[in-house]
């Protein structure tokens, strides 16, 4: 016989599609389709390819829940002989008398930052084998056979080591960068946003005045219908523009508070970095919180994505 491991890689050699494929569906993440150990073990547990219905296998545990939950087999509700069978239950039962009885582990939340570690090749998250010593390797070299995905096998402790590296000399940069400046770079100034704000509302509510006042005038007679019609269309105008620039300069202001949180965001960061830059563990845990990713191309050369464009440079 065949692992469910050997049979992957065999449908993967003879380029058989998998269901997914099959179905067209839209996927989210943009890498080759393949089998893999997971979809072997999962189609040879399906019951519904021995001619039943099988229904009921989640359910929401509140209404307008978005996750739902698996139920027990016993609760699914099984109709039988409602299409054609692909395998009898005789095949079924055997198939599956020979898969590895998993015993059922409890989920439990990780409160430590672990670091996303992608295949370049790929694009696959890479897998973290424990052994001896833990590394990560990327899944596709288990199913494919010539690929280049297979060169990659970095050990955590090594790779965290190089990574650490990379984070100090970051921080060096970013300290010479913002830190040796004796004052912050102010770029929102709110006072003088409000200020020139409450100057163009002040603008606007002085043309809708003197337009009533035109109006008023127009009433007693002491403008003609065509001083008054070439004098409103000058206000309208004019009410239009203070308008606009009102809208230019809100644009303005949101980008010049957003670049400023970000700037006060790379201060506060780089004080904590200074004041953890003796201790190991607590340099190690920043550094792990400050990566977004890290791309591998080979063990060689790698592509590390930072959370704080400002202050690192990817």
């Amino acid at each position: 016989g065949m692992s469910s491991v050997q049979i992957a890689k065999h449908l993967n050699e003879k380029n058989t599609i998998t269901p997914s494929q099959r179905k067209n569906s839209s996927r989210k993440i943009n890498n080759d389709v393949m089998w893999s150990h997971q979809a072997v073990i999962r189609i040879i547990k399906d019951y519904k390819y021995t001619g039943a219905m099988v229904n009921f296998k989640c359910e929401s545990e509140t209404i307008r829940a978005k996750a739902q939950r698996r139920r027990k087999p016993e609760e699914w509700v099984v109709m039988e002989n409602m299409h054609e069978p692909i395998v009898t239950h005789e095949e079924y039962e055997l198939a599956n008398s020979k898969l590895r009885k998993v015993k059922p582990c409890i989920k439990t939340k990780r409160t430590d930052v672990v670091i996303e570690y992608y295949c370049a090749h790929c694009g696959r998250i890479l897998r973290k084998t424990y052994g001896l010593d833990e590394y990560y390797s990327c899944t596709t070299a288990t199913y494919k056979e010539s690929t280049p995905c297979k060169e990659i096998r970095l050990a955590k402790k090594e790779i965290e080591g190089v990574l650490l590296e990379i984070f100090k000399k970051q921080m060096e940069l970013g300290f010479h960068k913002y830190a040796n400046s004796k004052k912050r770079e102010i770029v929102f100034d709110k006072k003088y946003f409000d200020a020139k704000r409450q100057l163009l509302e002040s603008n606007i509510e002085k043309a809708k005045a003197r337009n009533f006042e035109l109006y008023e005038l127009y009433r007693d007679n002491s403008l003609t219908a065509e001083q008054y019609t070439e004098q409103k269309s000058e206000l309208v105008a004019q009410i239009k523009n203070y308008k606009n620039e009102l809208i230019q300069f809100d644009e303005e202001m949101a980008n010049a508070e957003e670049k400023q949180e970000a700037l006060n965001k790379t201060y506060q960061e780089l004080n904590e970095y200074a004041n953890i830059m003796d201790d190991e563990e607590k340099l190690l845990e920043m550094m792990r919180m400050s990566i977004n990713r890290v791309v591998v191309h080979s063990n060689d050369d790698i592509e590390v994505h930072w959370k704080n464009d400002n202050l690192f440079i990817n």
